[in-house]
């Protein structure tokens, strides 16, 4: 009898045990799960740079942001999205004010596009993809929608064949076509990706 009460505590203690892993398991939040998506930060004084541009932190590739302040103030003068030790994203320079002075946007490394609030942000047209929408062509640069200029030349050529302007990804104000004397052919406007007159 001794021996049954004691198999039967046991049973209920290990079900009791595996109910609870259940429990836990299915659980939403874990704080295991919060800290695999938390974005590493730093300053970026405490990361070495190499010949190459790659970003290391105690010998090892960072990923995440790093920042550099005014001296003596607390005012963030650079940041820097970085990506296994890549430029990666948006490198922005902040005047004391706290307005952008430039903004640029790298992919691995390599510098795809840059801009500051007096100039559009200019790519190649052929950087761009496309997607249609409903009848309607959305651009993306880097899979984020595209604002600003696309410039496409002539093979070889440093005269300008074609220009659009873009914004939230739209075509959106006037795509302008030109001769190889730099005339206009053919001067089209949009507004939010629709064509609303042809100049020609």
């Amino acid at each position: 009898m001794q021996n049954l009460v004691i198999t039967i505590c046991c049973s209920v203690l290990l079900l009791g045990a595996c109910g609870s892993e259940t429990s836990t398991e299915n659980q939403p939040n874990q704080p295991a799960e919060v800290n695999e998506v938390s974005i590493e930060t730093c300053s970026c004084d405490e990361l070495n740079i190499d010949s190459t541009g790659m970003h290391t932190k105690s010998g090892q590739a960072f990923t995440g942001i790093c920042t550099k302040n005014y001296e003596n103030s607390d005012v963030i003068y650079l940041e820097k999205n970085l990506l296994q030790g890549k430029l990666h994203g948006k490198v922005i320079y902040y005047d004391k004010s706290g307005e952008v002075l430039l903004e640029e946007t790298y992919e691995n490394g390599v510098a795809r596009l840059t801009g500051n609030a007096e100039t559009t942000l200019t790519c190649n047209c052929s950087d761009l993809d496309v997607k249609n929408v409903q009848g309607i062509g959305v651009y993306k640069l880097n899979q984020v929608p595209f604002t600003g200029r696309c410039e496409k030349f002539y093979e070889n050529s440093s005269q300008l064949y074609m220009e659009s302007y873009y914004k939230s990804g739209f075509l959106h104000g006037y795509t302008v076509y030109y001769n190889r004397d730099g005339s206009t052919i053919l001067m089209e406007k949009y507004e939010n990706g629709l064509l609303v007159n042809t100049l020609n």
